[in-house]
C-alpha cells in the first residue's frame, strides 16, 4: 500500500503517543511497529473488529486476543480448536453454518451491495465531498484492499 508522507507522519506520532501510555512486551511492540509500517493506525485491527459505539478496537487488543486463542488451541485438532473458538466468542453451530450460495442468493447479495454503494455515493455528494472522493479513488482505487480475496 502506498502511504503519503503526511499519513506516515501522523501514524508515527500516534504510535509514539500510544507507546507512552500502553504497556507492551517487546514482541507486541515489534508486531505493532510492523502494523504501523504497513500504513495502519494503532486504533485499527486485522479483522475490522469494533467495540462499543462502533469504534475500531486497537490493534494490540486484537493481537493479544488472537495470541491467547493460539496458545489455548495449541495442540488441538482443527475441529476441537474450531469448537473452542466458537464457544469463546459465544457463537452456536447454527450461527456458523455455511449458507448455501445459489445463483439467486448471490444475485440478491450483489443487488444489496449495489444499493448500499448507490446510497453511499449519494451521501458523499450531498455532503460536498464528491470531487475529493473521486481524487482519492483515482489515486488509490487500483490498490488491493485489506482482506481482499485474490
Amino acid at each position: 500500500m502506498r502511504i503519503s508522507k503526511e499519513r506516515k507522519r501522523f501514524l508515527k506520532q500516534e504510535l509514539k503517543e500510544y507507546e507512552k501510555i500502553t504497556p507492551m512486551t517487546e514482541e507486541e511492540r515489534r508486531e505493532l511497529h510492523k502494523w504501523i509500517e504497513a500504513g495502519y493506525s494503532v486504533h485499527e485491527n486485522t479483522c475490522c473488529a469494533v467495540g462499543d459505539g462502533n469504534s475500531p478496537i486497537d490493534f494490540l487488543d486484537i493481537y493479544r486476543e488472537e495470541e491467547a486463542l493460539r496458545k489455548a488451541t495449541a495442540g488441538m485438532g482443527n475441529e476441537e480448536a474450531r469448537k473452542y473458538v466458537l464457544d469463546y466468542y459465544g457463537w452456536t453451530e447454527e450461527e456458523n453454518e455455511q449458507k448455501e450460495y445459489t445463483v439467486e442468493a448471490l444475485k440478491e447479495r450483489v443487488r444489496e451491495l449495489e444499493r448500499e454503494l448507490f446510497h453511499l455515493e449519494e451521501f458523499i455528494g450531498q455532503k460536498g465531498f464528491w470531487e475529493e472522493s473521486q481524487k482519492y479513488i483515482d489515486e488509490y482505487g487500483g490498490e488491493p484492499i485489506p482482506f481482499e480475496i485474490k
